[in-house]
């Protein structure tokens, strides 16, 4: 049947504009927003978040944040406190949760004005529901300039780029795993052009330039012995897995059933086992960046490859929570705005396992969706299926990487060698 044929059939007229569909289904995502905001979510909102904005209301941003003891960068804090001063007469509840929903509309205005996708922003929204208005997680703050940062790189911006950057890294730590691919794709730095390194000054230094403003600014707001104090509570949690549905997750589900115990999280994992598997991550996560140095890359690839990175994180990395996976599912829909081919596809996996990993664990409501065998079923399930699919992602790079290492060694191999003689004339 033709195109023009089914136009004028009685199905095809009865069905709606695409435009049409996408219009109802963000309006649908919008109302699903304002239906679910009353939530409590999840411990976290009381037990940090609104503590941590009482803090700040009543001590101040600097004396808050030393008495909240946290492994957040300050720069949550610093909204904490602009909330309270402008919206001063509303409860905490209202403030949290109306700041988290405000970043999520910060957060797809910024995604719909970079890849002019009505579909992509309106799958993005219905991304987000479960972890912002449902479940009352902050991730979505860094959402805003996590995006900019990215098209700003896109478009070769670098004093924005690495500003917003900087700023979503001040809201919390877990962009600063993608960073050393942010430089080097932003400076163009690959294995073959290393000796052209006077080339990358400039481009360092306008990153360094639009990075000063949010780290002095936190610098500013908090002492710098509190800033590292949190960075390294931040990356010394001694749990093999804190949720997170990874390889780690999978060790505490065999050491579970071999120790027993009340729960899976009174297990104890032996000093060797966690320091082999975050040996583990090092080694992948060098793979992943060696891999991506070697190759010849576009923005599309850098997005990718930053997203593999984070996997590798998340799946191999001790002391990964049930909310980490938030990043990934960020760059896959950056894939979008880098027009990725297969952008389509890891999109709906990052998203599916993604809130799968919440939603096993605190349902709709901040509690335990399953519970007993079915809790550990469940999540050793999910958990197998992301490692499988972290292992396939590192296998897809290396294998597509091949070509260009025999190039790359070829190079290395004929700047090393001696110049050959020249021809004996006939």
């Amino acid at each position: 049947m033709t195109r023009a044929a089914a136009e004028e059939s009685p199905i095809g007229s009865a069905l709606p504009k695409p435009r049409v569909t996408l219009a109802f289904l963000a309006l649908t995502a919008v109302a699903a927003y304002l239906a679910f905001i009353r939530l409590p979510g999840t411990e976290d909102m009381t037990v940090f978040w609104i503590r941590w904005s009482e803090l700040v209301a009543k001590h101040g941003l600097r004396e808050g944040y030393r008495q909240a003891f946290t492994d957040y960068p300050p720069g949550v804090f610093l909204i904490f406190k602009i909330a309270n001063a402008t919206l001063a007469p509303l409860s905490q509840f209202v403030l949290v949760k109306g700041m988290i929903v405000s970043a999520v509309a910060a957060g797809t205005v910024v995604y719909a004005a970079w890849t002019r996708s009505l579909g992509w922003t309106v799958g993005l929204l219905f991304a987000l529901l479960l972890s912002s208005a449902i479940l009352a997680y902050i991730d979505v703050l860094y959402l805003a300039p996590l995006f900019a940062s990215l098209w700003a790189l896109q478009i070769r911006r670098l004093i924005f780029a690495s500003f917003f950057f900087s700023m979503a890294i001040m809201l919390k730590w877990q962009p600063i795993i993608i960073a050393p691919f942010f430089i080097a794709h932003a400076i163009g730095f690959s294995l073959e052009g290393a000796r052209s390194y006077r080339a990358w000054l400039p481009l360092l230094f306008r990153l360094g330039a639009g990075a000063a403003a949010p780290i002095a600014l936190c610098l500013l707001l908090v002492e710098p012995a509190m800033l590292w104090r949190a960075f390294t509570l931040a990356t010394s949690h001694p749990a093999l897995s804190l949720q997170g549905l990874n390889a780690n997750w999978l060790i505490e589900l065999y050491l579970y059933a071999e120790q027993g115990g009340k729960h899976v999280y009174d297990v104890k994992a032996s000093a060797a086992l966690s320091g082999t598997m975050r040996a583990l991550f090092y080694f992948s996560y060098v793979l992943v960046f060696a891999i991506f140095a070697i190759r010849r890359r576009s923005f599309g690839e850098f997005v990718w490859f930053g997203c593999v990175a984070f996997l590798a994180y998340f799946l191999l990395n001790i002391g990964v929570h049930e909310n980490h996976l938030f990043v990934p599912m960020v760059l896959g829909f950056a894939l979008v705005g880098a027009r990725h081919p297969h952008r389509a596809t890891v999109i709906c996996f990052l998203a599916v396992i993604a809130n799968l990993n919440l939603l096993i664990f605190y349902g709709l409501e901040g509690t335990m969706l399953l519970k007993g065998s079915n809790m550990l079923f469940a999540s050793g399930i999910c958990a197998a299926i992301n490692t499988l699919f972290g292992a396939f992602c590192l296998y897809g790079l290396g294998r597509s990487a091949l070509p260009d290492l025999r190039h790359a060694l070829g190079q290395l191999r004929n700047r090393t060698s001696p110049h050959a003689a020249p021809p004996l004339p006939l």
